[in-house]
């Protein structure tokens, strides 16, 4: 459920995502349940394919000054990207045509890395700064698998 007056950033966790030729998208690998189980040993885990769909909900109202998205493998800041004022424009564009009822508008974002060091087990989640504002998504767990 979202909050009508705060901004909401929701991520989903996957190993792929592709543009159809019709312009939907195919999320391949999806970690359903936000956590990544690795075998005893396998820190530091690299994994060699992690895209993620980030959702981020503004409110009604609010202006978007500007747009910064940070990654976050356990409170270290790993990659941090700003929007072009371009590329913001043009997002905030296609998050109109899909306001809710309430007027909030989603931007949608997808980002991939390939290769990422995780350098043992924790919290990998992402920071959306707008303006003042920020916002923490929910996390992947990247653990220990469980033996049974």
């Amino acid at each position: 459920m979202h909050e009508r007056r705060n901004m909401v950033l929701t991520c989903l966790y996957c190993d792929d995502v592709r543009l159809e030729a019709d312009g939907r998208s195919s999320i391949l690998g999806w970690h359903a349940q936000d956590v990544l189980a690795a075998p005893a040993g396998a820190f530091p885990l690299v994994l060699h394919s992690l895209a993620v769909v980030l959702l981020l909900r503004l409110p009604a109202g609010n202006p978007t000054p500007d747009l910064t998205l940070e990654m976050l493998v356990g409170d270290e800041v790993r990659y941090s990207v700003t929007a072009s004022e371009q590329d913001l424009q043009a997002m905030l564009v296609d998050a109109q045509k899909a306001s809710d009822a309430q007027g909030a508008q989603t931007i949608r974002v997808v980002m991939k890395f390939p290769n990422l060091k995780v350098p043992s087990p924790g919290p990998l989640c992402f920071v959306a700064k707008v303006g003042a504002s920020e916002v923490r998504s929910n996390a992947l767990h990247v653990q220990l698998q469980q033996d049974d």
